[in-house]
């Protein structure tokens, strides 16, 4: 009985150990902060890429991620961590919407972007991952009762008359002016 829970244990920590090394050198996770925004706000897109720095070199990675109908604010902004092995590199994009395309309705907008994909070289190959983005939530800064009605615009109900007044100390340089300028 011992025998055969040690055996387990043993078969449990051979395959566990050929898992971790069959593991993808690269693997990503996108993320979104925050994930409900307003129109017009500024969004952090993340990309957190985990490499196996030993087969991976993190200056070999090819990131170009699309935020369509978003824009990017700037150049991302990239940390590293290096741990043994491992090297975390991590692109944070600061993204804003101005134009209809993420314009919510009565309803709020779900926005969801096309899937990243990161590429890197690994010895001669190149090894690639992708993931998809979480929604983004685009919800209006108006109130229900603002969007059922239409748009009232307050104007005056006469055109005020035209003013041509110039002020008395600017009338008198002007034609003491004129008076020279014709002498």
């Amino acid at each position: 009985m011992i025998r055969s829970v040690v055996a387990a244990a043993v078969l449990v920590l051979v395959f566990s150990a050929a898992d971790a090394s069959a593991a993808a050198p690269i693997t990503i996770r996108p993320s979104i902060a925050p994930s409900r925004a307003s129109f017009g706000d500024t969004v952090v897109a993340r990309i957190t890429i985990e490499l196996d720095a030993e087969s991976v070199s993190a200056a070999t990675l090819d990131v170009a991620p699309s935020f369509g109908p978003y824009v990017e604010l700037g150049a991302p902004r990239i940390e590293r961590r290096r741990s043994g092995g491992k090297e975390t590199v991590t692109y944070s994009y600061s993204i804003q919407c101005l134009t209809d395309g993420c314009l919510p309705g009565k309803e709020s907008a779900v926005v969801r972007f096309p899937r990243v994909t990161v590429t890197g070289r690994s010895s001669a190959r190149t090894v690639r991952a992708s993931a998809s983005w979480p929604a983004l939530t685009v919800r209006s800064r108006l109130a229900p009762a603002d969007l059922s009605r239409a748009p009232r615009f307050r104007r005056p109900a006469t055109v005020p008359p035209p003013s041509f007044a110039v002020p008395g100390a600017l009338t008198v340089l002007l034609v003491a002016l004129a008076a020279l300028l014709g002498v």
